[in-house]
């Protein structure tokens, strides 16, 4: 089939899929790219679409320009799709919107109206509506604590939204009284994985955490002995004491190579879906090199 019809009935296609099955439109991704918008057509409507030749048909029929312009018709009608499907029960016609960032912790309430869902999702940023000033609300407009947005979520309902973003700034808060969020700063990894970055851009004099991101040897060696104590560990309290080591551990790695939990957590979310897997028996190499290591750790101490 011709990729202009497919195109052309695209959000015909997907209105027809909603009937019979809702969960559809549960995720709401961003698209408004050429290559995401094939991507769309093609899981949506199980038609395959090898991309380089079509894009190629397609860029040979119409001018970049005006494909551009095509694209951008067809998301605001893709748009229009989704939000038809939205219900309030609200007197003023808003929809309780939840932002949240990567890692799925709320950072505030907030609401949303037709307008402000089509701005955020043109824009790819947090945009909200406001209720005091009844217009759009361009989060981080003026105080410089901007979002990126990742994806748009309706709940089983229908009736309320997730907004999913990347909260940006110096710090990156969400509250106006500068907290992470409006429940205040954030704890566990997300306050541990704060405070590395903090110490990786500028630490005190002394700090042991500068001390490791400037001996990455030192660092190896601390992250191996910490899982061979976390591994000959027994007490559950004293296990969840050596896995906290651990943790600051391995974080520290991470944030010393520019990695983040969100990263981490995209991995973990792409191996669940995973079909098959490997046997996952242990690697006797990667064992005796680890043993060797602290051997001669153990050595060198005494």
């Amino acid at each position: 089939e011709d990729i202009i019809s497919i195109v052309t009935n695209v959000s015909n296609v997907l209105k027809s899929l909603n009937l019979h099955n809702k969960q559809l439109y549960l995720h709401f991704p961003i698209i408004f790219n050429q290559n995401e918008l094939i991507q769309l057509i093609d899981i949506n409507t199980n038609i395959h679409i090898v991309c380089h030749s079509k894009l190629e048909l397609i860029e040979s029929i119409i001018s970049c320009e005006s494909l551009s312009q095509f694209i951008h018709t067809l998301a605001l009608d893709y748009i229009e799709s989704f939000i038809s499907i939205l219900r309030t029960d609200r007197l003023d016609g808003l929809y309780t919107t939840v932002v949240c960032d990567e890692m799925g912790v709320c950072l505030g309430l907030v609401y949303s109206n037709k307008e402000s869902i089509q701005s955020a999702l043109l824009d790819r940023k947090g945009i909200y509506w406001s209720r005091s000033r009844n217009s759009l609300w361009r989060k981080g407009e003026s105080s410089g604590m901007i979002q990126d947005l990742l994806s748009v979520r309706c709940d089983c309902d229908r009736d309320a939204l997730k907004f999913t973003v990347i909260q940006k700034g110096d710090p990156p808060a969400f509250c106006h009284l500068m907290t992470r969020s409006c429940w205040g700063e954030s704890t566990g990894f997300q306050h541990l994985q704060a405070i590395l970055i903090d110490r990786k851009k500028s630490a005190p004099i002394g700090s042991y955490t500068k001390r490791l991101f400037d001996d990455p040897a030192l660092l190896k060696m601390k992250l191996l002995e910490e899982v061979q104590e976390l591994v000959e560990a027994l007490e559950p309290d004293h296990i969840a004491a050596e896995a906290a080591d651990v943790m600051y551990f391995l974080m520290t790695r991470c944030v010393a190579a520019g990695v983040e939990l969100s990263d981490i957590q995209r991995h973990l979310d792409k191996r669940a879906l995973k079909v098959t897997r490997r046997p996952g028996n242990a690697k006797e190499w990667r064992n005796k090199q680890a043993q060797e290591i602290l051997q001669s750790k153990d050595n060198t101490s005494t």
